[in-house]
């Protein structure tokens, strides 16, 4: 009877450890314990969720998820960060100002234990936030003023500009911002009609359905200009005392009358020949170019809206600085052409079209607006907008030049005659014009691993170039790329040697060939001594 019991109590034992080991949790008072925690960093639309997890003993494998929802159903879910006992995970497209339920969940397929059940509440949606005013451009009678909504409060902006009042009382107007000119919390705001001598300040403000929030003072004063009601009166204005400016600032509506006296006040008449003139600085920034009134230039060269036309102030040899209407879009070919004392241009935030001017040998920076979307000035030179073309380098700009990373294409004669020295292309540089360098002061040039071809005359009359290194992918040279180059030493880094052919060495100057050392790959220096063309240089040495 004993042994019977004995192998019965067996058998309950087999079975009840066979069942155990088909449960989830062994045993089952052990399953893990899910805790949830307060949430943190609670905003309008956002909040981290925290909780951890106590295994008990037990190494079931769970996936761990963050339910929530606005009732106690909590229906949506949202994977957790786990990071040892810890989870976490930040919920965002929250609702402002409303209670959200949740809790920790962990599920297995089969198996699905929760914690408790928390509660959080979003923050309200609030005033929107208004940053500092800049000025991004300012004329005598007139200023276009640049500020960020630096948080709308969880709205949509529905109203934004300045407060405008003369410092020395109370009495304010609105200026709204211009609609084309807003974009991702930025805003612009042109402010005209100005009274002359005057201070003024700016107050940025801006609405949402919340309310409305008003930002700190920008204080600034105008100047004096002469100003004109309507195209042609400049002449009137000014009288018989044109040529004793030496600076002027300008407002009012200008044609062809009025340009054709302003190049005469600045020591050039319509041919290009000289006068008495003498007028050097000109402020034109709250004038209009309209159409009308007598050729400028030329004997036909005339005015169109908006526009700095072709030549419109070529020759103009007295000129030193030119600020240009905010209203242009448009700087024609060749407009400061022959301008041999320019030395500073500030481009319009409007100006969409531009074609570079030759001649401009004093001409050091070309500064841009920072409103401008089309063009970006960096160093003192133009670029396109996201500055991958250089587009006009002055020509007076001197030293060494750190061209953009960005840089990606140089155009036909972009260095030409300029006064840097020593120049390091992007790495980014894939393709060059022709006669890049041409008749510049450059001494020592690093071309880019990715250039491949050297184009035609690049660095044609450099008459002070005495090193050039070339990049690693460079496959061939053309025709007079040192044309008259003193040049000392020749850094080729590619592995095979590139093309090359008679011309692409020939000089009016020093014999390259006899004179510069090439240096070329120490494991490359046996292609390059028995290739039919870079044999000949007289000093060849591995590097």
């Amino acid at each position: 009877m004993k042994k019977h019991l004995l192998i019965l109590s067996v058998a309950v034992t087999a079975l009840f450890l066979s069942s155990c080991q088909n449960d989830e949790f062994l045993p089952s008072s052990f399953k893990p314990i899910l805790n949830i925690e307060q949430a943190t960093d609670i905003a309008r639309d956002q909040a981290m969720l925290h909780g951890n997890v106590d295994m008990n003993g037990n190494y079931v494998k769970l996936d761990f998820a963050f339910r929530f929802g606005t009732d106690k159903s909590m229906k949506d879910t949202i994977a957790s960060i786990v990071q040892g006992d810890e989870c976490y995970i930040l919920v965002t497209s929250l609702k402002p100002e409303t209670l959200y339920y949740y809790c920790l969940e962990g599920d297995n397929g089969r198996v699905v234990t929760r914690s408790d059940t928390a509660t959080f509440v979003t923050l309200p949606n609030d005033r929107p936030q208004v940053g500092k005013i800049e000025a991004l451009s300012r004329g005598p009678k007139s200023i276009i003023a640049g500020f960020d909504v630096t948080d709308d409060g969880g709205e949509a902006v529905t109203e934004a500009g300045c407060y405008v009042s003369k410092t020395a009382n109370d009495n304010q107007r609105r200026v709204l911002a211009e609609p084309a000119a807003s974009s991702e919390g930025k805003y612009q705001v042109r402010v005209y009609g100005l009274e002359g001598n005057a201070a003024y300040r700016l107050r940025p403000f801006a609405v949402t359905g919340v309310g409305e929030t008003v930002g700190d003072v920008f204080e600034f004063s105008t100047s004096d200009a002469v100003e004109t009601d309507s195209a042609g009166m400049l002449g009137l204005i000014i009288g018989d005392d044109k040529y004793d400016y030496t600076s002027l600032t300008v407002s009012g509506p200008m044609n062809g009358d009025d340009i054709l006296l302003l190049r005469d006040m600045m020591g050039t008449d319509s041919e290009g020949g000289e006068t008495k003139g003498k007028l050097a600085e000109i402020d034109m920034t709250d004038v209009r170019i309209v159409e009308g009134g007598s050729p400028y230039v030329y004997g036909w060269r005339r005015t169109e809206n908006d526009k700095i036309g072709h030549s419109m102030f070529a020759d103009c040899k007295k000129l030193t600085k030119i600020k240009l209407p905010d209203t242009v879009i448009e700087i024609g070919e060749d407009a400061f052409k022959d301008c041999i004392s320019l030395s500073q241009i500030e481009i319009p935030a409007s100006v969409t079209k531009l074609t570079p001017s030759e001649g401009c040998s004093a001409l050091k920076d070309i500064v841009v607006s920072k409103s401008n979307t089309h063009y970006h000035s960096y160093g003192g030179v133009l670029y396109n907008a996201d500055m991958t073309n250089l587009l006009w380098f002055p020509k007076a700009k001197t030293g060494d030049y750190v061209f953009p990373a960005s840089l990606t294409s140089i155009g036909d004669y972009a260095l030409q005659e300029t006064k840097i020295t020593h120049c390091t292309m992007p790495e980014n540089l894939k393709e060059m014009g022709k006669n890049v360098f041409f008749k510049s002061e450059v001494e020592e040039v690093v071309l880019p691993d990715k250039l491949k071809t050297i184009p035609s005359a690049t660095f044609q009359k450099c008459s002070r170039l005495k090193v050039v290194r070339l990049g690693k992918a460079t496959e061939m040279l053309t025709a007079y790329v040192f044309d008259g180059c003193p040049l000392t030493d020749l850094y080729v880094t590619a592995k095979y040697p590139p093309v090359w052919s008679e011309e692409d060495f020939e000089t009016s100057g020093e014999d390259i060939i006899k004179n510069c050392t090439l240096h070329v790959p120490k494991g490359s220096l046996r292609f390059y001594k028995s290739d039919r063309t870079w044999k000949q240089f007289y000093k060849i040495v591995g590097v």
